[in-house]
């Protein structure tokens, strides 16, 4: 009996030990990707997309999202309007739990996460293992698209149909101002445009989140995740596309 015991003892202590080594994996992975984005300019990202040439950056974009996580089938889209005097973004998500607030940002990188970047396979893409895939936030979708920092706590709330409309616009002069500022917080997961670069649109993602503890409430699961270091769960992402 006492081996026995020891034994399972012993299994359960190798998959802690495990999942502890896997978690700081994952977190100095996203490190490393978040450090590499503050460095790096965001035209580096698309060294092929619109270099040197102002007006292809600028155009009419769309964005269908796909849910991320299996406990949720969030629906919809986005649509981007961008030219030399404005900055617009409107569309509607749906199959929502009713009365949740949802943040929302375009991402700098263009890989949206699925099932299998749940690395440490807990039933959950939390945030850091969905960081790995779509990188640091570049513009905040919240109440005030000419900062990012201000209006970052507005998030539209589904209503009772479970699904939310989202419209704003700015002037690209301000947006664009903005984005090659300098950056106050290098230890945050937004960054900045480097002086001279584009704002350009193509092949980067927009995800939407959930609270946490909303998510759980709505998934009725309860997850333990080693690598969740934010309050925030993405569920829905989708590869903004230039239309014309």
């Amino acid at each position: 009996m006492l081996l026995k015991f020891l034994s399972l003892l012993i299994v359960s202590c190798f998959a802690i030990s495990c999942g502890e080594k896997k978690s700081s994996n994952i977190l100095k992975r996203k490190n490393e990707i978040l450090e590499s984005s503050k460095k790096e300019t965001a035209q580096s990202q698309f060294p092929d997309d619109n270099a040197g040439n102002s007006e292809t950056a600028l155009g009419h974009f769309s964005v269908k999202f796909s849910p991320i996580q299996n406990t949720l089938i969030p629906s919809g889209g986005f649509k981007i309007f961008f030219d030399l005097s404005e900055f617009k973004i409107f569309g509607e998500i749906k199959n929502l739990k009713p009365g949740i607030k949802h943040l929302q940002a375009i991402h700098v990188n263009g890989e949206c996460p699925n099932e299998l970047d749940d690395l440490n396979q807990d039933g959950l893409v939390d945030f850091s293992e969905g960081f790995l895939k779509f990188g640091p936030q570049l513009i905040p979708l919240d109440g005030n698209l000419s900062t990012q920092i201000e209006g970052i706590d507005y998030g539209p709330i589904s209503d009772e149909e479970g699904k939310y409309f989202y419209q704003k616009s700015v002037d690209s002069q301000l947006l664009e101002e903005d984005l090659i500022a300098e950056d106050d917080n290098n230890f945050d997961d937004i960054v900045k445009l480097e002086l001279g670069d584009e704002l350009n649109l193509q092949g980067r993602v927009v995800v939407i989140y959930n609270y946490l503890n909303e998510f759980l409430l709505e998934s009725n699961k309860t997850f333990h995740s080693f690598t969740n270091d934010k309050k925030i769960i993405p569920i829905a992402c989708g590869m903004i596309k230039k239309i014309d």
